[in-house]
């Protein structure tokens, strides 16, 4: 199988993903003693006590989870469809090799077991998948 060669980097694209993942949860929580939750930083919609009226703090946290959000899953993406060189060339059999990686990495690993399981990872990588799939059919135009 061409993929299984790029387990090794889609098992740390995963651990890096989550680490950030977790990182957010913690550093931008609303309450001392509750993390966010994982939804709330996919999706950048932090839910404050105040359901009706969130607070400042509450949308500066959501405009910040939705900003580091989307740094780590471009961050993610990139490696993913280009590799883990800087000088390595797009080739799109690779990067479809890459995302079958890390999405059997993602569906068969649990991931950490602090904050339970993490999900959103599944979807970056079937989308990233999908993207490939449908590059390599010819029928999206390059990156």
């Amino acid at each position: 199988m061409l993929w299984t060669r790029h387990t090794e980097l889609a098992e740390g694209l995963r651990k890096t993903y989550e680490y950030s993942m977790l990182d957010i949860m913690h550093s931008l929580r609303l309450h001392h003693n509750r993390p966010l939750k994982e939804l709330e930083v996919f999706s950048a919609n932090i839910q404050s006590i105040q359901a009706c009226a969130p607070n400042h703090y509450a949308r500066e946290a959501n405009f910040e989870a939705q900003r580091r959000f989307n740094f780590e899953v471009d961050r993610a993406v990139i490696r993913i469809v280009h590799g883990n060189e800087d000088t390595e060339w797009y080739d799109q059999l690779e990067a479809l090799a890459r995302s079958i990686a890390c999405f059997k990495v993602a569906m068969r690993t649990e991931g950490w077991e602090i904050s339970g399981s993490l999900q959103s990872w599944r979807c970056v990588t079937a989308a990233v998948c999908f993207e490939q799939l449908e590059k390599l059919r010819g029928s999206l135009p390059p990156l």
